[in-house]
């Protein structure tokens, strides 16, 4: 595959931790909302952080992968992958076609699609954009030790404004590393 380009559709509609979480971590009062503005963003960076630094989507969301070929045991980029809402592709034609889901299935745990018994992938134009791949990722529910580390981490930023605060950058370190062992193939 020479081109392999992901781009996101649907964003997050809920963050993994919630700002109560966060004022109760940081000591604010809960009806204090002079902050509010900015532990949402916060909350949303750390968020972001937290799935680059693990290659995980905390969140449910939706993404399109358009590649140039499809193959056998292709691999999706996002985890965890929730399942496939379509597979298109521009047929020899130049007519976008919609694969049917009798064709192919998906293997969630390792983000794998695979062609069912007995079927082959329909030929298609050749173009960067030949295959679209929709697709539905992120956690249903969010694993705890997913939401502490984004709770770790939106503390020490908050916290860093205030250099009377210890930092709990390196918790977040343990964290992090424990899940990026999970990820391992």
């Amino acid at each position: 595959m020479k081109n392999y380009r992901p781009s996101i559709i649907t964003s997050p509609t809920a963050e993994p931790i919630s700002i109560g979480q966060l004022k109760h971590r940081v000591n604010l009062a809960v009806d204090d909302d002079s902050h509010d503005c900015y532990l949402r963003e916060l909350i949303k960076e750390c968020r972001e952080e937290v799935e680059s630094d693990c290659d995980i989507l905390c969140c449910t969301q939706t993404w399109k992968l358009e590649t140039d070929e499809i193959c056998d045991g292709m691999q999706l980029h996002k985890s965890p992958v929730q399942s496939i809402t379509s597979i298109q592709y521009y047929s020899n034609g130049g007519v976008l076609t919609t694969l049917p889901t009798s064709i192919y299935s998906l293997d969630a745990t390792n983000r794998k699609i695979y062609l069912k018994p007995n079927q082959a992938w329909p030929s298609s134009q050749t173009r960067w954009d030949a295959w679209t791949i929709t697709y539905v990722c992120g956690y249903t529910s969010v694993p705890a030790i997913v939401q502490k580390a984004v709770l770790l981490l939106a503390e020490n930023y908050f916290l860093a404004r205030d250099p009377q605060k210890e930092s709990k950058f390196s918790s977040y370190n343990r964290l992090i590393v424990k899940m990026q062992r999970s990820t391992y193939p």
